[in-house]
């Protein structure tokens, strides 16, 4: 069975072999920089799926190891870890630095994903309180538990109305910020809307393709890192 340790090997000899930075190699790959540089990290809690290491081998022009058994085991009968809790509003940071037991919920894994990882997220905060599904109601308010699966993991394809958890990550990957937003699909990228009935949150994050030649702020990255199926409301 391949092994993480393995994996971060093949990644780190494959930059070496190679001269690829971290952003050229996510660029020519088309993946998001953090899906390297957190897959790098010993710390790093998931193993980085099979679809997404085909990518790295094609993106730099290597064979790609003989990767096995590398999904993450499906997740315990009829729970669901509370990953993080998660700003419906501005970013809300979180925190890196908790060793605590993971809290779980009982919520029954998505059949449609039996080796992908899933996780539930807390809501906190107002920006998605007006958000509608097929002309209907549909907001999320504080102490929602919105089920969420890992994008990179099913090759996630954004699509106009998919709701969405958003991460930005700064400071070398050092802070680590959540928020739900909305998507819409658009020709120069993908606006990610918060859906309100305050007048504070109505303007979208902007998500322009990653490019080699991008001059945006290389300490700053904002990816979507989870597709929101469900959510749970609690009383």
């Amino acid at each position: 069975m391949t092994t993480a340790a393995d994996i971060r090997a093949w990644m780190r000899d494959t930059m070496t072999a190679t001269g690829l930075t971290i952003r050229e190699w996510a660029s020519r790959s088309g993946v998001a920089p953090s899906t390297i540089s957190r897959a790098l990290n010993a710390d790093y809690e998931f193993v980085t799926s099979g679809r997404t290491l085909e990518k790295l081998a094609r993106g730099a022009g290597v064979k790609a190891m003989p990767f096995s058994a590398i999904e993450a085991p499906p997740p315990a009968l009829g729970l669901l870890p509370i990953r993080s809790t998660v700003q419906a509003g501005a970013w809300l940071e979180t925190d890196l630095s908790d060793q605590s037991e993971a809290e779980h919920y009982p919520a029954a894994p998505d059949p449609r994903f039996p080796l992908q990882t899933q996780w539930l997220s807390r809501v906190q905060g107002e920006s998605m309180n007006a958000l509608e599904r097929n002309g209907r109601p549909a907001g999320l308010y504080p102490g929602d538990l919105v089920h969420c699966v890992d994008v990179e993991a099913i090759d996630y394809r954004p699509r106009t109305g998919d709701i969405v958890e958003v991460e930005r990550i700064r400071a070398q990957g050092g802070v680590r910020e959540l928020t739900l937003k909305e998507v819409e699909v658009t020709p120069r990228g993908l606006l990610l809307w918060p859906r309100s009935t305050l007048a504070k949150w109505s303007s979208p994050i902007e998500l322009a393709p990653v490019s080699a030649n991008d001059h945006s702020d290389p300490d700053i990255e904002v990816r979507i890192r989870g597709w929101v199926i469900g959510v749970i409301r609690r009383f």
